[in-house]
């Protein structure tokens, strides 16, 4: 009986049958593996994600391609956890596009669990090396970042990024490991200033420059800084008064005689600081510590964070913001919080200029108030503004001089709140705070800055990134599809048998 089975047609077939599923699924299985690793070899991804988080702009490969030195970007991780983090998954996939498509850079992973040596050096300077970091090298120079740097979060605390902003930030390091003479931005740091979080600072890394800070007091301004931030003194700058025989507003004055920038960040609540500030009225620049509200334009009820207004002139301050107004249908709004504003020195004429013995300086806002602003000193009302009249939010001064026939260029930017900085309107995608910062380094430094590299606001996500909609589409033809081909497949075969 079981001999007779065996060699039946029921039971040839019903093999035949086995064999031949046992196989095309062994097949399906091979071949999954195969182009899963072809996959990840050559970048075989289509980006159905909403933001393009997985599709470098044009902008970033622009921003790269005179990049000749060799970078190597090490992750700290194997890939099979970088491919199964979300955060470090979407950073280590720019990373393989960038390697992709440009020979002089290359991708390497690193376990540090397993070999914390191959990391070693990277901890000589303080550096904590950390599974989810990454460190761009290139020659002797490095850096090592968290992958939150690769992130925009809405404020210092969050821990949920709106934003993915990794291109700006390999293409800000990669340009700064890259380049040996990267300016140095030195940060004032005896006179009791504080900033409310670290994001001034990371936009200025972004734009370039390598962060120090310095005792003026104590120390020469280094000769390869080329901008100078004053942020919130709460004590005044030292001269020569027979008490000191150091003058820090002679280091500042020197420093600016060169080809070189200073950015000073005061508010109403700034105390006074009659040396600095004298200084500061050579520049144009008289800072009134009234503060300035405008119900009308503003973005809170009390009416004190400020919507500034552009100015659209031909000075030199409009020329800052020019591209942001103009490649936008609608300019982003730049907010000032609890602001003062600036008036034009003495012996400066309406138009902001002034010229003697061989120095000729212009003064031009780059922000203005509306003319329903008004200001306050004590909670009194002291004066408004008007259409002709209104209250100056950020001043630019720039100095032309001709020594021995060479040409001489410097900038002092000044902003009435130091508000102005903090990561909320920093790091938004709403407000143009960090925009028009770039475009101000931009204008100032004549260093590159990737500001026209964008953030990718993530939308709602589900699915690898998708879109909540998007990803229910997919899913449902993921789903159905394959099951209606599977049907009607099967049911041609059984029509076909039936009447064979």
């Amino acid at each position: 009986m079981n001999r007779s089975f065996m060699h039946s047609r029921k039971f040839r077939y019903g093999s035949v049958s086995v064999a031949l599923t046992a196989a095309f699924i062994a097949a399906i299985i091979l071949i999954n593996v195969v182009f899963t690793a072809l996959s990840q070899k050559f970048m075989w991804y289509i980006d159905m994600t909403s933001e393009e988080l997985y599709t470098i702009s044009e902008a970033t490969w622009a921003a790269l391609e005179d990049v000749d030195d060799e970078v190597k970007i090490i992750f700290c991780s194997d890939p099979d956890t970088l491919q199964a983090t979300e955060e470090l998954r979407i950073v280590y996939n720019t990373a393989l596009q960038l390697q992709e498509r440009m020979p002089n850079i290359k991708v390497e992973t690193v376990n540090i669990i397993d070999n914390r040596s191959a990391v070693q050096k990277y901890t000589s300077m303080g550096s904590s090396i950390k599974t989810y970091s990454v460190i761009v090298e290139s020659g002797t120079e490095f850096r090592v970042l968290a992958v939150q740097a690769f992130y925009t979060f809405s404020d210092a605390t969050s821990t949920e990024p709106w934003a993915y902003s990794g291109e700006r930030k390999f293409v800000s390091t990669i340009l700064s490991v890259t380049q040996a003479d990267a300016p140095i931005a030195c940060i004032t740091n005896t006179h009791g200033e504080g900033m409310y979080d670290m994001s001034l600072l990371a936009t200025i890394e972004e734009a370039g420059y390598k962060i120090q800070s310095i005792d003026l007091a104590a120390e020469e301004i280094p000769e390869d800084c080329r901008l100078l931030l004053v942020f919130n003194p709460q004590t005044d700058f030292q001269v020569k008064d027979g008490v000191s025989d150091v003058s820090e507003i002679e280091k500042i004055d020197r420093f600016l005689d060169g080809n070189n920038s200073m950015m000073v960040f005061m508010d109403p609540n700034t105390p006074e600081a009659p040396h600095f500030e004298e200084y500061l009225e050579e520049w144009g620049i008289v800072f009134n510590r009234e503060l300035v509200k405008d119900s009308a334009n503003s973005v809170s009820t009390n009416g004190y964070s400020v919507i500034g207004t552009y100015t659209t002139d031909e000075g030199l301050g409009a020329s800052v913001h020019k591209e942001l107004r103009n490649t936008r249908s609608v300019a982003p709004k730049t907010i000032f919080i609890e602001t003062g504003h600036v008036s034009y020195a003495p012996g400066y004429s309406t138009a902001g200029v002034y010229s003697s013995n061989g120095i000729d300086r212009t003064i031009s806002d780059v922000f203005v108030s509306s003319s329903t602003a008004e200001a306050y000193a004590n909670g009194k009302k002291v004066s408004s503004a008007t259409e002709l009249e209104p209250y100056r939010l950020m001043t630019i001064t720039n100095e032309m001089r001709i020594v021995d026939n060479e040409y001489y260029q410097s900038f002092v930017v000044f902003c009435p709140s130091t508000k102005y900085a903090i990561s909320s309107l920093l790091q938004s995608n709403t407000y143009g705070n960090n925009d028009l910062m770039n475009a101000l380094f931009r204008a100032v430094g004549k260093e590159y800055v990737p500001a026209e590299i964008p953030r990718k606001p993530f939308a709602q996500l589900s699915i690898e990134g998708l879109a909540t909609a998007d990803a229910n589409t997919y899913t449902a033809v993921l789903v159905v599809v394959p099951t209606v081909i599977v049907f009607g497949i099967g049911l041609v075969v059984i029509v076909r048998r039936k009447y064979a």
